[in-house]
């Protein structure tokens, strides 16, 4: 087992970029008209060549290249170009109506018009629209096949923009190479910290990765904020309304992130709760699974409601004023909901430190999103761009949503970078921010690391699980493409035992800043971390990003 996972890291970025490489030949290969065009197009500084497409189909069915498509395809090695053959003639099960929602959402539009900039018209026009009816065009015959699609597209020719496409793949690989970078230092400062810190030996310390003894009771309620016209349910989480104790109870809130919902953190929310913790998990309902799932169907328009920005701090804040109320009817006071804590994971991580003081920077906003990104969050973030200036949503946002009573702020991958900007630094209150070093959704270099050196609180923490994706979901998706089934189905042992540590490390930052116990202070030092670290899934815990003199 151990051998198999060696070099996983290298392995992982090899295949992460020949994906993508292979992502981008097949995309552009496979958009050729056969009905209508008998040529690609495409053109290397000044010289031009074309490929008829009778010699694409011929690879796609016996393997054979000419020396047209040769110039084409001559990066591949022999392994990638069988690959490229097999993924050409491989079928999908793709609902067309489903498909035909998301490209006309807004952020589907926005994936489109990124594809045409590469695969264009013959005469050199964005070709998002003719990539659009290719696809759905295929979806509505069944038997989904990327030949299908090239069948499909509407246009009398295809010109490949090579000069943009090699630029891509040069920004692919960048990205790649950027990040092992960041991991390596962040690795490195990790390891000094804990050099230059007092050793401690935590197996004599209570071992806080098991669940605490509490009982709790779970119930879900609805609330409803007629100010805003918006119902929403909670799940709540709470210790005995009717104890003698005179202890005050700490307080949690969990924000699930885009097409999620709370289901997603029960887990978590029940280890809390074990430990004595009043936990709240607001389902946001403009950007959760339902919404996306009424889109994809063909019930709705926009897979996020764009007021999201607003309502999910909102939604939040609600919460918390609700709870004031029940602190006095059923709990006798003891909620201590002068001091709760926020976890935020991707759009929750956003709405978390929202709560916790940040501000939107619509000058940064505009300034990014005028780039092409394959930060696969900017989607999402620039979409707030649509507020009108004088909108009273673009005032509430430059101006912040903070919650006096949100005194810490645990962010898992958060969507921030952008959206946020340097609105990052008015945050005051501690913030502890999780990375996982292969997240496609929101990459640790883009979002995380430029999110936390804008951060100017003095206690902030930065947490990267190395060998971890976005989700649980991605990171077993990654495990079973890259190993065999035996060892992929270990991997996910390995996966629930980094979810259990994971848990365990946002246990003791809510212990110490919110229930105040300062017990939990050796569980919040970059040795814990470490000493609870399991390869592949390692964790590595920095102050700062800056190595100390």
């Amino acid at each position: 087992m151990v051998n198999q996972i060696i070099n996983r890291k290298q392995k992982l970025h090899r295949f992460l970029f020949n994906s993508l490489f292979l992502a981008t030949i097949s995309t552009i290969l496979t958009t050729i008209p056969v009905g209508a065009a008998e040529k690609i197009y495409a053109a290397f500084g000044p010289l031009d060549f074309s490929v008829a497409v009778a010699d694409l189909e011929n690879f796609v069915q016996t393997g054979k290249v000419t020396p047209e498509l040769k110039l084409l395809i001559k990066r591949l090695n022999s392994k990638q170009k069988e690959e490229l053959r097999i993924a050409l003639q491989k079928s999908y099960d793709v609902k067309p109506l489903l498909l035909s929602q998301y490209f006309y959402t807004p952020m589907g539009e926005n994936v489109l018009r990124r594809a045409g900039k590469l695969i264009q018209t013959e005469a050199g026009q964005n070709g998002m629209f003719a990539l659009r009816a290719a696809l759905v065009l295929a979806a509505v015959e069944g038997d989904f096949t990327f030949i299908k699609v090239l069948k499909k597209f509407p246009t009398s020719g295809i010109r490949i923009n090579t000069s943009e496409t090699i630029k891509t793949l040069k920004e692919i690989a960048d990205v790649f190479s950027d990040t092992k970078k960041t991991i390596a230092q962040i690795n490195k400062l990790s390891k000094a910290e804990i050099a230059a810190a007092p050793s401690i030996d935590y197996d004599t310390l209570p071992d806080i990765r098991t669940l605490g003894s509490v009982k709790y009771s779970s119930q879900t309620i609805y609330l409803k904020d007629t100010s805003r016209n918006r119902k929403y349910p909670v799940d709540l989480y709470l210790p005995p309304a009717n104890s003698n104790s005179q202890e005050k109870i700490p307080v949690v809130v969990i924000s699930h992130g885009f097409g999620d919902s709370p289901s997603s953190f029960t887990e978590l929310a029940k280890f809390l709760a074990s430990y004595g913790f009043a936990v709240a998990l607001p389902e946001h309902i403009g950007s959760n699974f339902a919404q996306q799932e009424a889109t994809l169907a063909g019930r709705g328009r926009e897979l996020f409601r764009l007021n999201e920005f607003v309502d999910r701090p909102l939604d939040v804040t609600f919460l918390l004023n609700y709870l004031e109320g029940l602190n006095q009817s059923d709990f006798q006071g003891r909620l201590n909901l002068k001091k709760v804590g926020v976890i935020g994971h991707s759009f929750g991580g956003y709405t978390a430190l929202m709560l916790g003081g940040a501000t939107v920077d619509f000058q940064q906003l505009m300034r990014d999103c005028e780039q092409d990104s394959w930060n696969l969050s900017s989607l999402l973030q620039c979409r707030a761009e649509e507020f009108k200036p004088a909108s009273v949503q673009r005032k509430l946002l430059s101006q912040g949503l903070r919650d006096s009573r949100i005194q810490l702020v645990i962010t898992l991958n958060p969507v921030s970078s952008i959206v946020l900007g340097k609105g990052l630094s008015r945050i005051q209150v501690p913030v502890v921010m999780g990375s996982a070093g292969y997240d496609p959704a929101t990459p640790v270099v883009e979002e995380q690391i430029r999110a936390f050196n804008w951060l100017q609180t003095p206690n902030k923490y930065l947490v990267l699980a190395d060998g971890f994706s976005h989700t649980t979901e991605l990171t077993s998706l990654l495990n079973n493409l890259l190993y065999s089934p035996s060892t992929s189905a270990r991997l996910e042992d390995d996966v629930k035992i980094f979810q259990q540590n994971a848990r365990t490390m946002m246990l003791a930052f809510l212990q110490v800043y919110i229930a105040e116990r300062s017990q939990y202070l050796p569980y919040i030092q970059p040795a814990y971390a470490q000493f609870i670290s399991k390869s592949p899934f390692d964790f590595s815990m920095v102050r700062s990003l800056q190595p100390k003199e």
